[in-house]
């Protein structure tokens, strides 16, 4: 019910006098919207309420139709499978904001926000969003009496400024890297170590196992390891080595396909070969046709996307005493390369290794003092130096 009231709101934003037709996957929820509410369940007779309310407002009429599960399999596994909050739900530290909004603000918009992580009460999206202004910033005109606030992905710090240049108005952009320090390898690392042997793990266990040292061995993003295909993946005696055709963050069209190896190394339960093979030899039985890396641990066992594998990333982490309220997945890259750069590795290996074209990148994004005074490992420097 809750995803109608959504998806009516996104969807007709600009929209009166016309006629909304769902198709629903729940008896309950379709009897609710045609009888415009029911008396067994008082959260989704309010729930229906509102919907019926806010259209009635803007003269649509809304009918419900069952559509049985079985039919509505690729709607369902996404329910299942997105997160609910997004990987991209950065926001700047709420205290932070505060300050800067009573020295420069106060603040009448939020540019690049959602419903979760808005820090005034108006806010534009970058996708469908039910309590948005509108969506996309870059299609509506930042007025000067409208004082303002962005704090965007920093890819888009350019195209910011080049409107801001173009166009005029008043804004104030807070490029801020996310982490002032990141967090110690050999916690994870060892909470790895502790869970057992990779044959006596459970599916969800290897593949969170899987994707944690391939994350830290590789230094890749969450997006990257998404794109891995067991079409595009050749396993050597001292190497497995995976192509990535598909477009990515760094790679465009002109650019040579990029290609992550993982080798094999004397590190008992740190092998991520071992794991790879292993994760592989599991999975193989529920595959199908499926040729992405890296599959739903439950049924039907398909292709995940970023924001999924980054939910995973970040449950590990949490399990290894990472206060995953302030680190999230993409730390992993952060932290990695920061603790191979501690223990001697050139600034160009790990360059070449995390793909990044800038030394700027790596300094002020990523290269950042670990919050703990315990002597640091090699396990991942010798991982990353051997590649």
């Amino acid at each position: 019910m809750k995803a109608a009231e959504i998806a009516i709101k996104s969807l007709t934003k600009s929209k009166e006098n016309i006629h909304v037709h769902l198709k629903v996957d729940n008896v309950t929820a379709v009897t609710y919207l045609n009888k415009m509410g029911g008396t067994k369940s008082c959260i989704l007779n309010s729930i229906t309420k509102e919907i019926w309310e806010y259209c009635m407002l803007k003269k649509i009429i809304v009918t419900a139709e069952y559509l049985p599960g079985c039919q509505n399999s690729i709607a369902d596994w996404e329910s299942r499978n997105v997160q609910e909050v997004s990987i991209n739900s950065w926001r700047l530290n709420p205290t932070i904001f505060n300050q800067i909004n009573k020295t420069l603000g106060p603040f009448k918009i939020d540019l690049f926000a959602d419903r979760w992580n808005a820090q005034v009460p108006q806010y534009i999206s970058w996708k469908n969003d039910p309590l948005a202004l509108s969506v996309d910033a870059f299609l509506t005109t930042w007025e000067k009496e409208k004082k303002a606030y962005a704090f965007p992905p920093f890819c888009m710090i350019p195209k910011c400024l080049s409107k801001l240049q173009r166009e005029g108005g008043e804004l104030v952009l807070t490029p801020l890297p996310r982490y002032n320090e990141t967090w110690d390898v050999d916690k994870v690392l060892k909470h790895l170590e502790g869970i057992g042997e990779n044959q006596n793990l459970s599916l969800k266990e290897l593949t969170f196992k899987t994707l944690t040292l391939m994350a830290l061995t590789s230094a890749s993003r969450v997006s990257e390891l998404q794109k891995l295909d067991i079409r595009f993946m050749n396993v050597h005696n001292d190497e497995i080595i995976f192509t990535i055709t598909q477009l990515t963050k760094t790679r465009t069209a002109n650019n040579k396909p990029l290609k992550i190896n993982f080798p094999k190394l004397d590190r008992d339960k740190l092998d991520v070969y071992s794991c790879i093979t292993e994760y592989i030899k599991r999975t193989e039985q529920f595959r199908g046709e499926e040729h992405q890396f890296f599959i739903s641990y439950t049924k039907p066992h398909k292709g995940v996307k970023p924001c999924t594998l980054a939910g995973w990333l970040k449950s590990m982490i949490g399990m290894a005493g990472i206060d995953t309220n302030v680190f999230k997945a993409h730390s992993t890259r952060g932290a990695s390369t920061s603790k191979a750069f501690k223990f001697g590795l050139s600034i160009g290996q790990i360059m070449s290794r995390a793909n990044w074209k800038s030394v700027g990148t790596f300094n002020r994004f990523y290269n950042k003092p670990v919050d703990t005074q315990n002597e640091f490992a090699d396990k991942v420097l010798k991982i990353a130096a051997n590649v």
